[in-house]
Order: structure tokens, then sequence, then C-alpha cells
């Protein structure tokens, strides 16, 4: 629905099942042809290591990944200051791969 009406409703919407969503392979045009089909990364492919990164010299943003420490960390915060700490499902990035099944099966 329009945004408009779907405000004034204040209903749940039912997004309807995809096969196409359920197949979707990410980078599935690159792995099937990678010189067709190439990355916009200098070499057109996944870098672990990026050139353009060791350029910028920054040290909070190496070249290649690494584990870097937070700024906040637990047991850093000021006596007064409240630090939230809350689980986060493993099969999951944020609302990414959310959809109902793996929701359901994987509830926080």
């Amino acid at each position: 629905p329009m945004f408009n009406a779907f405000w004034q409703q204040n209903k749940l919407i039912e997004m309807r099942r995809s096969e196409k969503n359920e197949q979707y392979i990410r980078y599935g045009d690159f792995r099937a042809d990678p010189v067709k089909n190439a990355l916009g990364t200098p070499s057109g492919k996944i870098e672990i290591y990026s050139r353009t990164l060791e350029k910028f010299g920054y040290k909070d943003c190496p070249a290649h990944p690494t584990w870097l420490a937070p700024d906040e960390w637990k047991g850093t915060a000021d006596e007064k200051q409240l630090q939230l700490l809350t689980a986060h499902p493993a099969h999951r990035l944020h609302s990414q791969l959310n959809y109902a099944e793996l929701r359901k099966k994987y509830a926080v």
C-alpha cells in the first residue's frame, strides 16, 4: 500500500514468500563468471587486503581484516554511566536474513 494508507491502517503487513528470494546467492553473478561480472574493487575480485586502505595509513582501519579493541568496552564506563549489553543472534546481521522461518527458529 501507499505509505499514508499503511500508516493509517496501523496493521502488520505480511510479506509474501518468494521462491526467487529463497534461491538468492550473494555475489551469484560474480561466482558464475568472475571475469564478466567483476566486483567494484581494483582487482575486480573479493579483496582481503586493500592497497587503498594501506595508503590512507589509518591506525583504526588497517588494510587487512583484524580485531581492534573497541573504544568503549565492558568495565570502561564511568560510575554513573549505563552500558547496555544485549544478546545477538548468531545467524543474522541486524535485520538481514531475518525472514519469518529463520526468525521463528532463532528468536532471541
